[in-house]
């Protein structure tokens, strides 16, 4: 698995877990808000009818007359409230009132309830004991909904007498919550596929230098070098510049395996040219004769003498990635000195180098 893909799944895992996480606490807090917006006003809804209702009451009428026809009659309206995207045709909430045993002493569902206990409902017991009376059950007419019941006490010359409930259901409170739950899950549905482009992206940018510094110690590998290290900053600037040192750490080793083998070699032929004066040495020649190889072997000897020397200067290139000092060298020096190490060699197999004369040539 390439690094872009390992850096895109883990990134994509994070992103997708956090995305999540995100949206559904963001889901369950916009249910939360809309659940409180809608019990806020209920509240103030139904102290207003329980104020209006305690004033019948103190007044005698316990038939509460006037809110069965108020809320008779308004069920029966057909409302045109486009309320953003939800257009709301008529009013769907329920009212029932209690006496201070619990007992339902109005109910406009109908007046199927009344006479019914509630004393066990929450709304009713707490409202009754003083305290803020709330519920929520579920909707018999819609299995995906539940129905909010916000009670307010009934307070006739200061005394608790009842308690008044509003009841709604929270159906069409669903519909705003799907709507903005869709539109959460919307937005962080672009979030999520922006973060996993820039994840993509950032990949790549991560990557590129990566697969150029593969290709390049390939071709260190391969013994060539088409491209360039690369000159960036950071971990991966530092990472070329580690392969660069390398590659001139394999080039300088090379260099002086190639100087040890030609050094080698060099060895051979002053040895050899003081092996072959020896042998006419031994054949008794003329006085010249003789002065003439001992200078030959004199000279050989010097020779392997220097080589020795250049020997002992290989362990200082250990450390030099390069020549450190630039000397000229005359070609036709080079060749006479060549000539005159193999001049013993060539003398006992009777062999005769005629060399022309070369132009100045000189190599840096």
């Amino acid at each position: 698995m390439s690094i872009t893909t390992r850096i895109t799944l883990l990134c994509l895992i994070v992103f997708s877990g956090g995305f999540y996480l995100f949206v559904r606490s963001e889901v369950e807090d916009t249910t939360q808000r809309y659940r409180e917006a809608t019990e806020e006003p209920l509240v103030d809804f139904a102290n207003v009818l329980a104020t209006h209702v305690a004033q019948e009451w103190a007044q005698g009428d316990t038939t509460f007359s006037s809110l069965r026809s108020a809320l008779h009659e308004s069920k029966q309206l057909t409302l045109s409230a486009r309320i953003y995207d939800f257009d709301k045709k008529s009013i769907d909430l329920r009212v029932y009132i209690t006496n201070d045993h619990g007992v339902v002493l109005f109910d406009s569902d109908g007046a199927a309830d009344e006479g019914k206990d509630y004393s066990g409902w929450l709304d009713v017991s707490r409202t009754l004991r003083g305290e803020y009376g709330a519920r929520n059950s579920r909707d018999p007419k819609a299995s995906s909904a539940s129905i909010m019941y916000v009670a307010a006490p009934i307070r006739v010359n200061g005394v608790i007498r009842g308690s008044l409930t509003i009841a709604k259901s929270n159906a069409t409170a669903n519909q705003f919550i799907l709507a903005a739950q869709r539109n959460i899950w919307s937005l962080g549905l672009t979030l999520l596929g922006a973060g996993f482009l820039v994840t993509t992206i950032l990949a790549l940018y991560v990557s590129r230098p990566l697969r150029r510094l593969i290709v390049y110690v390939k071709q260190v590998r391969d013994g060539r070098r088409d491209t360039t290290p690369l000159h960036s900053r950071g971990e991966i600037g530092e990472l070329a510049q580690a392969f660069e040192e390398m590659r001139e750490a394999l080039e300088g080793k090379k260099y002086i395996e190639k100087y040890v083998q030609t050094l080698t070699h060099e060895l051979k032929s002053p040895v050899t040219a003081i092996k072959g004066a020896v042998e006419v040495l031994h054949g008794s020649p003329s006085a010249q004769t003789q002065r003439h190889f001992l200078d030959n072997i004199d000279r050989e000897v010097e020779r392997i003498r220097g080589l020795a020397d250049q020997l002992l200067v290989l362990s200082s290139l250990q450390t030099q990635r390069g020549m450190t000092e630039r000397q000229e060298v005359i070609i036709s020096g080079v060749l006479d000195e060549v000539l005159q190490g193999m001049q013993g060699e060539l003398d006992a197999r009777r062999i005769v180098v005629h060399r022309e004369e070369l132009p100045d040539l000189d190599v840096v």
